[in-house]
């Protein structure tokens, strides 16, 4: 039987990582281990399901401990499978790592393993992550080099690999030189106003294999969740509102829903300038420091027709309630919406599990209560922003998905659910949670069988 993982096997000098009390003193401890000893415990790590005290910065640490060919042997153990615990920390340090080395030999190293979905986008972002170029243009081109020049990186933009590398240069810029970012928003080299705005509306997904488009919604969306300040995001939300009322831009939306109408609605939805071009972006941006902020602008910019508003108010207050558990619990203490109350007690479980049991008890009467639970499970059971895009400097830990799925056990023993409800629920927690909790596991195969 595998013995569960500890330092202490891994030499003295692991041991001593250990002991160090502080996320960042172990990953510095990391930073001095032999190859043989970091080797060893990344090995060990890899293996284990759940989260541990190890730090995503102590196993980036490790990582650069590796020689070339245990980082390209720990590299084809770790494959590029499932991403749930330790195993896609391990993956996302080392390919990092040999990506920051040898771009090209880790790049052909993904073009023969299988394109499994999550674990293959795990992959790419962190070779993009650990060979990008700091300033913002060349780490553009160099993103456009991955889908240009390595068949193995397209195809993946939809599930976030590429979603997130956009949204750290975006992001940055947002930070450090705003002005730099909008112009590359809204300016497109020899594309003329019309194609801007056909790019921006069809979005990242089909066109990075073009020269870069930078007017789309993800690095819009990421420029805007960048800014540093209310003030920051009403300003350019002014530009933003500006740019979508010119003659260009009605134009060619006309243009691009008239191609998504002959193509039976293919391209997706067909935003009218003031529905989806300024009212979402801006109120999910606007909520990080403002929640009134947030809702009176869609009440005051979005879609006329109240039940398409009701829908972008959910859609923010879903971000804001994941992101931001605690104040979630204030909002919903202070009653001032309680027609948002089952969207926002499903965004927190799901943000925080350890709340479960807390708003199950307050809530746990209210006929929706159920369907908060079962939404909140999947979200719960990867921590998908941890699991699948770790990034070093944070000090991130990972939450033990055990620890997560008790809470939920607890809240639905103690919520007065009628009996069907409660085995329809625990139904949904063991199937969200078999991946990476044996409990779950073993319920929902004895559940199966019945």
């Amino acid at each position: 039987m595998k013995k569960p993982f500890n330092f202490v096997t891994c030499e003295l000098l692991v041991a001593t990582a250990l002991v160090l009390t502080t996320p960042l003193s172990r990953a510095f401890a990391a930073e001095a281990l032999t190859p043989d000893a970091a080797a060893k415990a990344l090995g060990e790590l890899k293996n284990l399901k759940g989260g541990s005290e190890v730090s995503f910065d102590a196993v980036t640490g490790m990582a650069r401990r590796l020689t070339d060919d245990e980082l390209h042997k720990l590299s084809r153990e770790v494959g590029v499978g499932r991403t749930e615990g330790m195993r896609g920390w391990v993956r996302a340090a080392v390919l990092a790592e040999w990506g920051r080395r040898d771009f090209n030999g880790v790049m052909q190293h993904l073009s023969k393993v299988a394109q499994l979905d999550s674990g293959h986008q795990q992959a790419l972002y962190a070779v993009f992550r650990g060979s990008r170029p700091a300033e913002d243009a060349p780490a553009l081109a160099h993103l456009k080099r991955m889908f240009t020049d390595y068949p193995s990186a397209t195809g993946a933009f939809t599930r976030g690999w590429a979603k997130r590398a956009l949204e750290d240069v975006f992001g940055e810029l947002a930070r450090s030189n705003p002005e730099r970012g909008w112009r590359l928003l809204t300016t497109d080299g020899e594309d003329g106003p019309e194609q801007q705005v056909l790019n921006f509306l069809t979005g990242a997904f089909n066109r990075l294999r073009k020269p870069m488009t930078k007017s789309h919604w993800v690095a819009m969306e990421s420029f805007f969740a960048g800014l540093p300040d209310l003030d920051s995001v009403r300003t350019y939300a002014a530009k933003f509102e500006k740019l979508w009322n010119t003659p260009e831009v009605i134009a060619a939306l006309k243009v691009y829903n008239a191609q998504d109408f002959a193509s039976g609605g293919s391209m997706g939805w067909t935003p009218p300038p003031r529905q989806e071009g300024v009212a979402s972006v801006v109120a999910i941006s606007m909520v990080r420091f403002d929640l009134e902020a947030g809702i009176d602008w869609i009440a005051n910019n979005g879609p006329d027709k109240e039940r398409e508003k009701s829908g972008r108010i959910g859609h923010m207050l879903t971000y804001w309630a994941w992101a931001n558990p605690g104040k979630a619990i204030t909002f919903l203490k202070g009653k001032a919406h309680p027609e948002w109350n089952e969207t926002v007690v499903m965004a927190l479980m799901r943000g925080d599990a350890s709340r479960a049991l807390e708003v199950a008890g307050d809530y746990g009467k209210e006929p929706w209560i159920g369907r908060a639970l079962s939404g909140a499970f999947p979200a719960a059971a990867t921590m998908m922003d941890m699991d699948y895009f770790p990034v070093p400097g944070k000090n991130e830990v990972l939450p033990s998905h055990k620890v997560r799925y008790d809470f939920f056990v607890e809240a639905i023993k103690n919520c007065p659910l009628s009996e069907k409800v409660r085995q329809d629920v625990t139904r949904s927690l063991n199937n969200a949670f078999q991946y990476t909790v044996d409990d779950a596991l073993k319920a929902y195969q004895l559940a199966q069988e019945k």
